[in-house]
């Protein structure tokens, strides 16, 4: 996937107005995940929670995103190398993971102000 292919599966289903706006953080974000469709998707799913479940702002989920990526190890990586791209999908992973822990702590203690 490339350019304006690799963009949508990362914004489906978010505000258009934020998504237009956070249009270069996005196309940043995409190029960094290798513009890979499950990566794309999986991120995509952690920014609906955070956005249209915890309304919250694309550019804060933004920001999260890469600063958990970031923490995970994951740069830009080479999608012909094996270990650079096993390294981009268990960050992900990760990414998506920790955001369904979140989740079932609020559940549990019955609040919704968890990091």
């Amino acid at each position: 996937m490339k350019g304006r292919e690799a963009r949508a599966p990362l914004s489906c289903a978010l505000p258009q107005d934020q998504v237009l706006s956070q249009f270069k953080e996005l196309n940043n974000l995409a190029g960094r995940l290798g513009e890979w469709a499950q990566l794309l998707k999986l991120v995509n799913g952690f920014f609906r929670e955070r956005v249209i479940e915890g309304c919250e702002p694309l550019r804060n989920a933004i920001i999260d995103a890469d600063a958990r990526l970031t923490h995970e190890g994951l740069s830009a990586f080479d999608a012909d190398d094996e270990g650079d791209r096993s390294k981009a999908v268990a960050s992900t992973i990760n990414l998506s993971l920790g955001l369904a822990q979140r989740k079932t702590a609020r559940r549990i203690c019955g609040t919704c102000d968890l990091p």
